[in-house]
């Protein structure tokens, strides 16, 4: 069995997946670190043929694909899927192997505790529209934050893996530093909690998507994965 995890892919899977997975078997996991994308279109707006298209080909292949949410979500549609246990925690089930795995969640998988929380800010809500093409739930609610601390401490706050779009402020601030962005333009509520509960935590490797760019700092056990594909196991 093996573990697999890469960044944002926005509603193509085919893209990032087809080649690298082509060997894969049904005992392997693909963990996608948010911005997956899908299903992003109600069957009102005519379009969500596409949608359907690329999940019926992820539901063909012989692993299993789950994700974080991200920000570039349609939350409308990925809150309203039938929920269910898998591997000790809620996911929402897009697909019988394609899983969503809902914030604040801690999984059991192959032997590895793996803690999951998305979301993040829309850096880019001015281009657009409210319900449309970006969602209030990108943010968490307070249920979802006493969910993840619930969980946490069932678990004495330990875990193996961190899962999440956003990261913690701490990790940021080198990366941004060294290519010019003000670190601040991330921070936003999903990375104030993380940045939060990160000193309580006791973690070997924290993944996380969002910023599109590939980079791993050992010194912070951190990881920030877009286009890159890492094995866990």
């Amino acid at each position: 069995m093996a573990i697999y995890i890469t960044g944002d892919i926005h509603g193509e899977p085919r893209e990032r997946f087809a080649e690298p997975f082509a060997n894969l078997t049904a005992d392997d996991i693909v963990i996608v670190c948010g911005d997956f994308g899908l299903p992003w279109w109600s069957a009102k707006y005519g379009k969500s043929w596409g949608d359907k298209k690329r999940l019926n080909w992820l539901a063909k292949q012989p692993y299993t694909t789950v994700f974080v949410d991200g920000n570039h979500e349609n939350f409308h549609l990925l809150n309203n899927l039938p929920i269910k246990i898998w591997n000790g925690g809620h996911v929402h089930e897009v697909r019988s192997n394609v899983l969503h795995l809902m914030r604040g969640e801690v999984f059991d998988i192959c032997g590895l505790k793996i803690l999951a929380f998305g979301g993040a800010h829309s850096t880019d809500r001015k281009y657009r529209v409210l319900d449309l093409s970006w969602w209030k739930e990108e943010i968490h609610n307070q249920e979802e934050t006493e969910n993840l601390k619930k969980n946490l401490q069932a678990v004495d706050y330990k875990v193996d893996i961190v899962i999440t779009h956003a990261a913690p402020v701490r990790f940021l601030h080198p990366k941004t530093k060294d290519i010019g962005i003000d670190w601040s333009f991330f921070c936003d509520e999903v990375a104030e909690l993380l940045t939060e509960i990160e000193p309580q935590l006791q973690y070997k490797m924290w993944y996380f998507g969002h910023y599109h760019l590939d980079w791993v700092d050992h010194e912070c056990h951190c990881r920030g994965i877009y286009t890159e594909i890492d094995q866990l196991l």
